[in-house]
């Protein structure tokens, strides 16, 4: 049976606009009891420390423990996974999710398949990165909207009372007209659902993200004990992991092109357990506090070791910005970009689309395959992996693989 230790770095709840935490990291490793206890007490002697406990984040900060953190990195980077994320950029898919998707949901698939909630999230990164005084309200809004969950709060923007008075040659002025129009569908979701949602952790990010990591090391089916250090959300939404207790079945969905398997095998329930008492927790919280300590750093000679290997832990499922996304001189993205304006109109003139959805997509191709002077760029690789980083004395050199 398989012993798995989770620990996440740059928590800070519901609140993904912080800026003095942007980065947050989930990670865990994969390691028998005995030999995480016996690991530890190998790094205590060899670097001399005295500490009964290790904790990442102060590691990172000191010489002689980036020493410890190199080491671990080194030595156990195939004993390890790690999902973290662009938590601003975060917040934009979230925002696809709760105040897009509920409109199109019987029909998201479609949507989906075409990239197109990767358009919207990313052209709304685009915004927030260029924009950033009048972003930082707009999505604060949202993030408020979110935590209140009252109808008022959702649909209270300024200017969203009208449509014929929003500028709709914007598009996150577009985005809040769509959301006027279809307010209906949007609240049923987030706010008559919310209440079943367990502790109101509408935009944490530690469930997915364990989710993810207990997929990658039990993707077998072997049987799985797992320990996380304490907390709140994961504790609040346990009986989204207790269904997989004894689970053996193999099952896997359709997703944006790829089949995603959802299953995995939990010998029992997840234990939240007090790091203090298990080295293996600790190991994890190295791996998660090194990934925010690398990608917060990227120059830093420690993150050119965490570069260097995270091949070998990061998770797919990782979420970071591609802003190749909102480049419309791709087709792939011009066709979302047709398809969003579409849907945005028939909401503005009261008109169905959900059964034109195939139509419109076609409808779309068709007109952008026709002119391919006018859309000469490649299409978008979902699976280009990147790291963004915003720097404002290397403005062509935004992006980093």
């Amino acid at each position: 049976m398989r012993t798995v230790y989770c620990d996440e770095s740059g928590f800070t709840g519901n609140r993904l606009m912080d800026e003095d935490q942007p980065i947050f990291a989930f990670a865990g490793v994969c390691m028998a009891p005995d030999r995480a206890e016996a690991y530890e007490r190998e790094l205590a002697e060899k670097h001399k420390l005295k500490a009964t406990e290790f904790k990442g984040g102060s590691l990172c900060k000191r010489q002689r423990g980036q020493a410890v953190v190199r080491q671990v990195i080194e030595e156990l980077a195939d004993h390890a996974q790690v999902a973290f994320a662009n938590k601003k950029y975060a917040l934009c898919c979230k925002m696809f999710e709760y105040l897009i998707e509920p409109a199109v949901s019987p029909v998201n698939s479609l949507l989906y398949n075409i990239k197109f909630h990767k358009f919207v999230a990313n052209v709304l990164y685009a915004f927030m990165i260029a924009e950033k005084a009048s972003a930082e309200s707009v999505f604060g809004r949202f993030e408020d909207a979110l935590r209140g969950r009252t109808d008022r709060q959702l649909i209270a923007i300024p200017g969203a009372s009208a449509v014929t008075a929003i500028d709709l040659n914007d598009f996150v002025d577009n985005i809040i007209t769509f959301l006027v129009c279809n307010r209906k569908k949007i609240a049923e979701e987030v706010i008559l659902d919310e209440p079943q949602r367990a502790g109101g952790w509408m935009l944490e990010l530690s469930t997915t993200s364990l989710r993810s990591i207990l997929v990658a090391f039990g993707a077998d089916m072997e049987p799985m004990e797992v320990y996380c250090d304490e907390s709140k959300p994961i504790a609040d939404q346990t009986l989204i992991f207790d269904v997989m207790v004894g689970r053996t079945d193999v099952r896997k969905v359709p997703f944006a092109g790829r089949m995603h398997q959802v299953t995995f095998n939990l010998d029992r329930k997840i234990e939240m357990v007090d790091s203090r008492a298990y080295p293996g927790v600790q190991l994890a919280d190295i791996f998660a506090s090194a990934t925010t300590f690398a990608l917060n750093n990227p120059g830093h000679e420690l993150s050119n070791v965490w570069f260097e290997h995270s091949e070998k832990f990061v998770h797919v499922d990782s979420v970071v910005p591609q802003l190749e996304f909102a480049d419309l001189t791709r087709p792939d993205v011009a066709v979302s970009a047709m398809v969003f304006h579409e849907l945005l109109n028939r909401s503005i003139l009261g008109q169905p689309y959900l059964a034109d959805m195939r139509e419109i997509i076609g409808i779309a191709q068709a007109g952008v395959a026709a002119e391919p002077e006018r859309f000469p760029g490649s299409p978008a690789d979902e699976d280009d992996f990147r790291y963004f980083y915003e720097d404002d004395d290397e403005e062509e050199e935004e992006e980093v693989g």
